[in-house]
């Protein structure tokens, strides 16, 4: 019983050891105000403010993983130069009975990196008659 609990243990400390730190990845984007962090978009639809900052120009683009065109980008600022910046999105409203997906890409000139933003919307619920 020792010998395997000495030989699990040697397991264990090599195991530790050999797991290399996880590489920081600079996109570029720092000081995010995001009010969705965690939660789901409303059902119903809403629209958003996120605030950052950014180490240059930057471009934003929607990635829609269900069909598209059930979120917009409604206004951008700051994109023109480093410096504070903010994206409105607006969502509608979710019909479809099923929770949809979509990424807000962040792409700063000069970052081979881009900041994603995941936003989840609620499906509608089952009416209960």
């Amino acid at each position: 019983m020792k010998r395997i609990f000495g030989i699990l243990s040697a397991l264990a400390v090599f195991a530790a050891v050999s797991c290399s730190p996880e590489a920081v990845v600079d996109t570029g984007v720092a000081n995010i105000t995001n009010p969705m962090e965690g939660k789901s978009v409303y059902y119903k639809g809403e629209t958003i403010d996120l605030r950052f900052e950014t180490q240059a120009a930057w471009t934003a683009e929607l990635e829609f993983k269900q069909e598209e065109g059930w979120a917009q980008i409604q206004r951008t600022t700051g994109e023109t130069k480093a410096g504070k910046g903010s994206v409105r999105l607006n969502f509608d409203a979710n019909e479809s009975g099923k929770e949809r997906n979509v990424t807000l890409w962040i792409r700063v000139n000069g970052k081979t990196d881009s900041y994603a933003f995941e936003f989840r919307q609620a499906a509608k619920p089952e009416s209960s008659a």
